[in-house]
């Protein structure tokens, strides 16, 4: 563990960081009176920077746009204001519908500005809007590789119909961006719009239009130095409140019978008075203060578990770990501060806290301190859970530092990772500790690697090593590759990290072709090539897993995507029997599957859009029939719903059934109904019903967001049991109710 920590100490320090050489320089206008208004009128748009030479993204990359663009930039001490004007030959086309703030805009006409604050080609923080004046916020990290659109903060925007188009009008102050004040500070941007009608997206500027995933990638970026910004030391105070009555079904000691049990306003056994208790079981606060422009500390009491989202349910039909989203605020904002570069995993993912056999472990509070300081960049967090004895569950500490030193010509870094995870009353510990880096070797040419090891108090402490590198190159047009190696050793088993497949080694081969067409009628471009993978069990080397397939990716016009796997054929050693269903086991053997995989969505040029995927073919001994049909539509600015179904059937020798038929049948029945009353007042519906549990979930949202930083939910869930006199004792009609009332406001000083 300390040699690790060692050699990532001696990497920072070798690494050269040459500055950024040119910038186009603008004004600092002199203040007065600005209407946010989207009329663009004003005498200081005059004094804005102009920018106007749009270029295609898709569907041909580097072509003239079908419509023209007009972006203004200019600024004060308080804001940066950003123009945009988009133009159309026919101003009935603006197609807009999305009305609920942070809700995905790609179904709408946009626009979008992306701000490198540091222009260093690794962070930028992005701002989006349509033609109703929608907001969208999100977080680039890694040069565009990653994007977390979980991240909030306070700017404005309006928008207005014109007899060319629509204007966007963009006020962003500059207390919401993190950049180094002083007489000269300089910043990247660029600039996208999508036009849903033509499915074509364009981009100010496109400097080069053969880099990997050219739309976020940060060499795709204007330079402009902004003259004489201050320092800005924000403090938001984010309390929330909440209450909820819960019903649930209950099956007594004796087993005989289910009863049902009521709480209103549960308590955490936080205090010993229990009115007290059920005030501060229900309530907590995050804060967040800019310690300055480049620091920033959070504080959080009582952490938000965020009651009113529902999980979406998953059919896994594998032996693996299935990857669940974060939700809680404290958690997603400033991800990225905390991400490693993933292998097929990651070193920290923070749902491991707080959630523990499948409960809500209460928090009782923590703190993170993140930032920047030159080229280094740097994550801290520590919390402190409560224990549950009931459960068995131990009160623990949660501790994570990560370190990064970035390159400051291109978006290399080197970076360290700790974790640990203490039991405060028992003194159990798990502690990882981990390196890792990403070098670009030219524009579309990228290698990575980390080394990491873990200890636990209960595993021995060899063979406790994780390590993997990676080269790659994935171009807009030529050869393709992806050559990826890691391995996760038997006794590494990190608490705070996501790791699908542990105490396994894997080798990837991945060699293609793309090319991306100008003028093609139909065709906006192709890929093609060679996928082969391999797994081998870490502790004793023996064979586990391979797949080696074609891929086959067509990208017609008009933005829809066809793909298809074939031949795709499959090798699984299974060393030991598995139960993959409660009458089902398949055998230990040597299993060989041939299949085929389909994958089509279509276009965003129409109110609907809809995909098919299906996989069908051999699976352990048996034959695979998966399809899922998914469609979603808009009927107005005001209604929209979407639909899934998932269904597999499993089929095998009758030899693996211990009752009954050797087939499996798992299917997955989803829906979502939204209505917005306006940008402030919505409802939303998610409905599932899968066969495996038997119950119809349902999770309907109502959502009042009367100004930025200011929520009320009102919320109810429930599980309905659809089968109940398969089973004794009889089920009764709802397995679960809870309504649930939360009110979260922000306090900017």
């Amino acid at each position: 563990m300390k040699s690790l920590l060692y050699f990532f100490l001696l990497l920072l320090c070798a690494v050269s960081f040459p500055e950024d050489a040119f910038a186009e320089k603008i004004a600092r206008t002199a203040g007065g009176e600005m209407v946010l208004d989207g009329e663009l009128d004003e005498a200081r748009w005059a004094e804005a920077i102009r920018f106007g030479d749009f270029k295609q993204l898709t569907p041909h990359i580097g072509m003239p746009p079908g419509e023209k663009t007009e972006v203004l930039v200019h600024y004060d001490a308080d804001y940066l204001y950003v123009g945009i004007k988009a133009y159309y030959r026919d101003p009935q086309a603006v197609f807009a519908s999305v009305l609920e703030r942070d809700q995905p805009l790609g179904s709408d006409d946009y626009l979008a500005v992306i701000i490198d604050s540091y222009n260093d080609r690794i962070n930028a923080l992005g701002f989006e809007t349509n033609p109703l004046g929608t907001r969208g916020d999100f977080e680039l990290r890694a040069n565009g590789d990653e994007i977390n659109r979980a991240w909030d903060t306070f700017w404005d925007v309006r928008t207005r119909r014109t007899p060319y188009g629509w204007n966007a009008e963009f006020r962003i102050p500059f207390a919401s961006l993190r950049y180094t004040p002083g007489a000269e500070t300089v910043m990247g941007f660029k600039f996208i719009r999508f036009i849903k009608t033509r499915s074509e997206k364009l981009i100010y500027p496109l400097n080069n239009e053969n880099v990997t995933g050219a739309e976020y990638h940060l060499a795709n970026t204007e330079s402009i130095t902004l003259h004489n910004l201050e320092k800005k030391n924000p403090l938001y105070l984010r309390p929330y409140l909440t209450g909820s009555l819960a019903r649930n079904a209950l099956l007594n000691p004796e087993g005989s019978a289910y009863r049902s049990e009521t709480e209103l306003f549960p308590g955490k056994s936080l205090v010993a008075a229990d009115a007290l208790d059920r005030l501060l079981s229900n309530s907590g606060f995050d804060l967040k203060y800019k310690l300055n422009n480049h620091n920033t500390l959070d504080l959080t009491a009582n952490t938000d578990f965020a009651q009113a989202e529902a999980d979406d349910r998953v059919i896994n039909l594998t032996r693996f770990s299935v990857l669940l989203p974060e939700k809680r605020y404290f958690f997603l904002e400033n991800a990225n501060f905390f991400s490693s570069s993933m292998h097929d995993h990651r070193f920290f993912h923070s749902r491991t806290i707080g959630i523990e056999n499948g409960l809500n472990v209460p928090l009782l509070g923590g703190v993170r301190l993140n930032g920047t300081a030159g080229s280094l960049q740097y994550g801290a967090l520590n919390l402190q859970s409560r224990g549950i004895d009931s459960e068995g569950i131990e009160a623990k500490n949660f501790t994570v530092l990560r370190l990064t030193r970035n390159s400051g010509s291109s978006d290399s870094y080197l970076g360290g990772i700790v974790t640990q995870q203490l039991s405060t009353e028992s003194g159990d510990y798990n502690r990882l500790a981990g390196i890792d880096g990403r070098f670009r070797l030219s524009e579309n040419v990228l290698a990575s690697f980390f080394a990491a090891g873990n200890r636990d108090h209960q595993l021995p402490s060899e063979r406790n090593l994780a390590l993997g590198t990676r080269i790659n190159r994935f171009p807009a047009n030529g050869f393709e590759y992806d050559y990826r190696y890691r391995e996760y050793q038997e006794n590494f088993q990190p608490a705070m990290a996501f790791i699908d497949r542990r105490n396994s080694r894997r080798l990837t081969i991945r060699n293609g072709y793309r090319r991306s067409f100008k003028n093609h009628p139909w065709l906006s471009g192709i890929i093609l090539g060679n996928w082969n993978t391999r797994y081998w069990i870490a502790a004793n080397g023996a064979p586990e897993y391979s797949q080696s397939n074609l891929y086959w990716h067509l990208l017609p016009r008009d933005g829809s995507v066809l793909t298809l796997y074939f031949p795709l054929v499959q090798e699984d050693r299974l060393y030991a029997p598995w139960q993959i269903a409660e009458h089902i086991t398949i055998p230990s053997k040597r299993f060989f599957m041939n299949k085929l995989e389909f994958y089509y969505q279509s276009g965003k040029g129409k109110r609907h859009q809809w995909s098919f995927w299906t996989l069908l073919g051999g699976f352990y001994g048996g034959r695979q029939q998966s399809f899922t049909p998914e469609i979603s539509y808009i009927v107005n600015q005001h209604f929209n719903f979407s639909l899934t179904f998932e269904y597999n059937r499993l089929q095998f020798p009758d030899e693996y059934a211990s009752v009954g038929r050797a087939e499996l049948i798992r299917t997955l029945y989803g829906g979502r109904l939204n209505y917005f009353f306006s940008s402030r007042l919505s409802v939303k519906t998610l409905l599932q019903f899968d066969n495996q549990s038997q119950t119809l979930g349902a999770n309907i949202r109502l959502r009042y967001h009367p100004r930025e930083g200011s929520d009320l939910y009102l919320v109810y869930n429930h599980n309905m049991n659809i089968a109940r006199n398969d089973v004794t004792p009889e089920r009764p009609l709802f397995a679960s109710q809870a309504v649930i009332v939360k009110y979260t406001r922000t306090f900017a000083f």
